[in-house]
């Protein structure tokens, strides 16, 4: 499972072995990654699951199955293709596919589980969706995916139609050399493709020497500009706002500046830095700042 910090990546991992492991009586393993621990950075969480005891406790390196819980991974340098071959299936949180991601050749099931999650829980964590897709695609039964989010989560029953709505529309794409000549558009406009450039992240041009193995994955990061590893910004309604510069003193990496003086006051981000951590919208006494996706809704 690839993510990003703040996606519930090792949260589903947990949830998807309980399921497996306790409500149908099968045998799980999660095996959590922990690197750079930050919002918006890349996170990845294994899970081995099987009909008999499993002896081994390790990393999967074959794997096969691949999820994504948001395709911003492949920009980050994260190798999603470490491992796989011809069989290996993706479940793939987008709207679409695009024809330029590697798992184009490929089994994908693919489903929107960003506005899934917006539309139910209000946040934009896909992990209960994802878990829902998983079911979908035939890993574990969607009864008993809810009954283990329902155990989980507070917010149980939320969460758990968060799951169904993605089981439920969960799409299976073509894969490209299966089709016939003209029919490349079913992997076409994806989130990935649509979102707008995020500062900071490498480009083909650059070289690969910022390098660091991480388990089996590999994750590159381009400079210290750690805004590309935000998922969500902070936007302010300068209508509400009162400028009294509590968010600007509680930002960690001094990111907020509030201008009181005349003739215009003003809040700015420094978003090749911000983290969208969202401790500038908590602490805020006006909640006049708000945490927006990072994918130009």
């Amino acid at each position: 499972m690839h993510g990003l910090g703040g996606q519930g990546v090792v949260t589903a991992a947990k949830i998807f072995s309980e399921a497996v492991g306790i409500v149908e009586n099968r045998f799980a393993q999660a095996i959590p990654a922990y690197g750079h621990e930050r919002r918006g950075a890349p996170v990845y969480a294994d899970v081995i699951i099987d009909a008999c005891p499993i002896k081994s406790k390790s990393f999967v390196y074959t794997p096969n199955y691949v999820i994504l819980f948001d395709v911003a991974v492949v920009e980050k340098g994260v190798d999603i293709m470490a491992g796989t071959d011809e069989k290996t299936v993706f479940i793939v949180n987008a709207a679409s596919l695009d024809e330029s991601m590697p798992f184009r050749n490929h089994r994908t099931y693919f489903v929107d589980a960003h506005r899934i999650s917006f539309e139910t829980i209000k946040r934009d964590i896909p992990n209960a969706a994802m878990l829902g897709a998983m079911a979908g695609a035939g890993l574990v039964k969607i009864e008993s995916v809810k009954a283990s989010i329902d155990k989980t989560f507070k917010s149980g029953t939320l969460n758990a139609e968060a799951a169904q709505r993605a089981y439920d529309q969960l799409q299976e794409a073509v894969p490209l050399h299966r089709e016939s000549p003209g029919t490349e558009k079913r992997f076409l406009n994806t989130l990935h493709s649509e979102r707008p450039p995020r500062s900071g992240s490498m480009s083909s041009g650059e070289p690969e020497t910022r390098k660091y193995l991480l388990g089996p994955v590999a994750t590159v990061f381009a400079s210290t500009n750690t805004g590309s590893w935000r998922n969500v910004r902070p936007v302010v309604n300068l209508q509400e706002c009162s400028f009294c510069q509590i968010c600007e003193k509680y930002c960690p990496v001094d990111t907020v500046t509030v201008t009181r003086s005349a003739p215009r006051k003003d809040i700015s981000f420094d978003y090749a830095y911000c983290k969208g951590c969202g401790i500038c919208a908590n602490v805020c006494p006006k909640r006049c700042i708000a945490m927006v996706p990072e994918r130009g809704e």
